[in-house]
């Protein structure tokens, strides 16, 4: 009899016990932000909710102004993930964090326009966007279990846009035309790099100098180099001296052959000459006697 009782207090216990935990699992929280805060658009914040399972994965998402009580009000149509972080890992305490400190884990509230175009979320007495969807200025953050689905562990906070946004970083851009190639990654410098004909110069941003340039150029067989040119400064280009070669540079081919060619017209200047001279036609005077002589015949 004492042992079944006992049997029974165990079970009650246990039972108790269980009833606990899952109430505090239920019991789910936002305690960080505590209030409905202003919040900076595509600003990192931080998000801290309790009361979930140990061990799981707990989501983020931002919705419309709608209450979860509404009428077919659903986290796929009234919420967009578009822009959520990865899940947190509840801690043993059931404690969620989304830390602003490591922005690929932050909750970056957007404005405008959702990602997936479900909604628009603007900030208190401004304009809403040029399209037809549905507008709030009392957009909410959801902490969840499941972003796709209602969930009874589901936990909203109200948020204020300020109407500033932080713009974020673009994708990058690649750009090609005859002759130019231009290539723009995100926010950095730009690498150009130009081909004409005759010539190559090669564009790279200075490393630590924002869009500093160095221009190298090679036109018909010489290279100059702006940065390595003597006084040269990075963006300019600078050349010393002549690469042509000079009337005394015999061991250069075209020099030589320029020589040949002066000397041979002057051989045949004197040849013609010679020759000219020996074909001139002799004159014989007449004779005065009126008969030629032996001489004369000749």
């Amino acid at each position: 009899m004492l042992l079944a009782a006992r049997s029974v207090l165990a079970g009650l216990i246990v039972a108790a016990t269980v009833t606990v935990v899952e109430g505090a699992a239920d019991a789910a929280t936002i305690v960080q932000p505590a209030t409905s805060p202003t919040v900076v658009a595509n600003a990192p914040m931080t998000v801290v909710a309790t009361g979930f399972k140990p061990g799981s994965p707990v989501f983020i998402e931002q919705c419309d102004g709608l209450a979860p009580t509404t009428q077919d009000w659903s986290p796929t149509i009234d919420c967009d993930n578009g822009a959520s972080p990865p899940p947190a890992i509840a801690a043993m305490n059931g404690q969620a964090v989304f830390p602003a400190a490591k922005p690929d884990r932050a909750f970056l509230p957007f404005q405008g326009e959702s990602p997936s175009s479900l909604f628009n979320c603007i900030a208190p007495g401004s304009h809403p966007p040029a399209n037809t969807l549905p507008t709030f200025s009392n957009c909410q953050l959801r902490v969840s279990s499941n972003n796709a689905a209602v969930t009874d562990d589901q936990v909203f906070r109200t948020i204020v846009l300020s109407g500033r946004s932080v713009p974020l970083p673009g994708p990058a851009t690649s750009t090609t035309v005859p002759g130019v190639s231009t290539t723009i990654p995100g926010k950095h410098a730009p690498r150009r790099t130009t081909t004409a004909a005759g010539a190559a110069a090669t564009a790279r941003p200075k490393p630590g100098h924002g869009a500093t340039l160095v221009t190298s150029t090679t036109v018909a067989g010489s290279h100059v180099n702006g940065a390595q040119a003597a006084g040269a400064t990075p963006g300019s280009t600078s050349a010393s001296g002549s690469d042509g070669a000079g009337v005394f540079a015999l061991s250069d081919g075209g020099v030589t052959t320029g020589y040949l060619f002066v000397l041979i017209g002057l051989l045949l200047a004197v040849l013609s000459g010679v020759i000219a001279t020996r074909r001139r036609p002799r004159v014989i005077a007449p004779s005065v006697t009126g008969t030629e002589t032996a001489d004369e015949r000749q």
